[in-house]
């Protein structure tokens, strides 16, 4: 990201040729819910992370 940018966060989104219209609203509808949902998520140092590694 650039130097100015680097305070935004980005999720790409790759979809079939065939992802209609009403797909694609449903989907910002939720997207936006699950954001609002996360932003009201306050983390502490005491909880543990998950390890994406398998061990």
């Amino acid at each position: 990201m650039p130097v100015n940018l680097e305070h935004l966060d980005v999720q790409r989104l790759v979809v079939r040729q065939d992802f209609s219209m009403p797909l694609a609203i449903a989907l910002v509808r939720d997207m936006r819910k699950q954001v609002d949902i996360l932003n009201g998520y306050v983390t502490t140092q005491t909880e543990k992370a998950f390890d994406h590694s398998g061990r």
